[in-house]
């Protein structure tokens, strides 16, 4: 008799294998439920980042009056009064960004 075989008989008759297979269950199940928990927090990460890429093209439309008109550093454009984004190239004015 294996030994393994001899443990699960043991188990069996007395009515501890019940238990044991419900305890185990209730532990895959939990283990489901943080793995569904991870990948529904990473899709919300994911979708944060297209976020961000809307805000970009938002400055497109931004206009501050206290800016002056300048050059574009990339094209040698101008940009103008007021705007962040270079109407020529579409780059965004680094010198105008703080950090």
């Amino acid at each position: 008799m294996d030994k393994n075989q001899g443990i699960i008989e043991f188990l069996a008759m007395s009515g501890i294998l019940p238990l044991a297979v419900f305890v185990l269950l209730i532990l895959g199940g939990i283990a489901f439920v943080l793995l569904v928990i991870f990948v529904v927090s990473k899709s919300k990460t994911d979708s944060k980042s297209r976020q961000d890429d809307n805000e970009f093209q938002k400055l497109e439309t931004y206009y501050d009056p206290r800016l002056p008109e300048r050059s574009c550093p990339n094209c040698s454009s101008s940009i103008r009064k007021g705007k962040v984004v270079c109407g020529s190239c579409g780059k965004l004015d680094s010198s105008v960004i703080s950090t």
